[in-house]
C-alpha cells in the first residue's frame, strides 16, 4: 500500500504543477494582450513559481523517500 501511494504522488505532483504553469501562463498571454499590468505582473510569478515546483518538488520528494527508507 505504501508503495502505491509514494507511486501515486510522485505521479500527480509533476502534472499537477505542469497544469497550473500553463493555466498561469495563458493567463498571462491574456493580460498582455488587454494590457493589465497589475495581472501581468501576478500571473507572470505564478506561473514561474509552478514551475519551479513542477521541477523542484518531484527531486525533493524522492530525496526525502530516499532518506526515510535507508534509515
Amino acid at each position: 500500500m505504501a508503495t502505491f501511494l509514494h507511486g501515486l504522488a510522485q505521479q500527480l505532483i509533476f502534472p499537477l504543477f505542469m497544469i497550473l504553469c500553463f493555466y498561469f501562463t495563458l493567463t498571462y498571454f491574456h493580460h498582455l494582450k488587454t494590457g493589465d499590468d497589475r495581472g501581468i505582473k501576478k500571473t507572470k510569478w505564478a506561473a514561474v513559481v509552478c514551475l519551479a515546483l513542477a521541477l523542484v518538488a518531484p527531486a525533493l520528494y524522492n530525496v526525502i523517500m530516499f532518506m526515510i527508507i535507508m534509515r
